[in-house]
């Protein structure tokens, strides 16, 4: 990446995308009419807010905790977005005044709870259930925790792969594939058009699902080496009560192979690329669009004409 240029990441959202700035993150989401809307929230780094944010091994928690609340807030605004704009197009077939924008529901923040206890109990629990059924722990601990790492590797693969049959998350893995797209373009110094970003494959190293297969991998050489757990109740408390120093071992690993570039770091690299190729999707010339103007928006640049974007594409 040319020097002086900040780092930007990002994720998809609900027929549009997120991007996050040094000091704004915003949303990009394609409206049904074709428009695009846009909004921008300033956020100061993680470092200026909290010193323990720039150390090794926390720093690891305290992004991926921000991370997740920029995302979930971006998903659940883009999801507000498209209601909206049902209920305006249901107005006006129906010749009635069009309502205003509906507020954000609390009930938001207990489907977020429910999804992560559903998250904790597929993912933590399922995997040492299944492995208790045909490999004794107290017996062969070390094999029952490799066997079960294992399991929880690929019931996550099962889901992506089950998960991407659906139209509706089909267009999302695009979007993932369009954010990453525009991410390249900016990062090569080039200009931020459609033609230059549909050059690009949509794989990138510093992606949500690189970090997944990290901390699936770490956890497996961890709870392997971990050794005999007597207690069911225990194995299955541990799988939480680590995962924050899973989660921040797998960081380190991604921060280390994105910023270094040699034989050692493509090797660790690739489990993450090959399953990025499930979750990242080649997209189409409108949602990357839609991924440079939030760009542009996270970076406080001028937007540029749809008309223009499109017909370099």
């Amino acid at each position: 990446m040319p020097e002086n240029r900040p780092a930007i990441g990002g994720s998809a959202a609900m027929e549009g995308v997120m991007m996050k700035g040094p000091r704004a993150w915003a949303l990009a989401v394609r409206r049904s009419d074709g428009s695009i809307y846009v909004e921008t929230h300033p956020s100061r780094p993680l470092k200026e807010r909290l010193k323990a944010a720039g150390w090794p091994l926390l720093r690891g928690i305290f992004v991926l905790g921000e991370s997740l609340a920029v995302s979930y807030q971006s998903l659940s605004r883009s999801a507000e977005v498209l209601f909206d704009d049902e209920r305006r197009r249901e107005a006006a077939a129906r010749g009635q005044p069009i309502p205003l924008p509906r507020q954000r529901q609390s009930s938001l923040w207990w489907v977020m709870l429910l999804s992560l206890v559903l998250a904790i109990g597929f993912m933590k629990i399922l995997p040492v259930a299944l492995t208790g059924t045909v490999i004794s722990q107290t017996a062969h601990p070390y094999v029952f925790n490799l066997v079960e790492g294992l399991v929880r590797f690929a019931i996550v693969l099962g889901y992506i792969v089950a998960i991407g049959r659906l139209p509706d998350m089909q267009r999302f893995f695009r979007y993932h594939g369009a954010e990453h797209q525009a991410i390249k373009t900016w990062e090569a110094g080039e200009e931020l058009t459609v033609a230059n970003a549909a050059k690009y494959d949509p794989i990138h190293p510093r992606c949500g699902t690189s970090f997944l297969v990290f901390v699936m991998l770490v956890s497996v050489l961890f709870y392997t080496l971990l050794g005999r757990q007597q207690e069911l109740w225990w194995r299955l408390l541990s799988r939480v009560v680590f995962l924050p120093v899973i989660a921040a071992i797998a960081y380190e690993f991604i921060y280390l192979t994105a910023r270094y570039d040699n034989a050692l770091t493509r090797i660790l690299r690739r489990p993450g690329m090959w399953t990025q190729r499930l979750t990242a999707w080649p997209p189409t010339a409108d949602m990357l669009e839609v991924a440079l103007v939030s760009v542009r928006a996270a970076l406080g640049l001028p937007q540029a004409e749809r008309q223009e974007a499109v017909a370099r594409a």
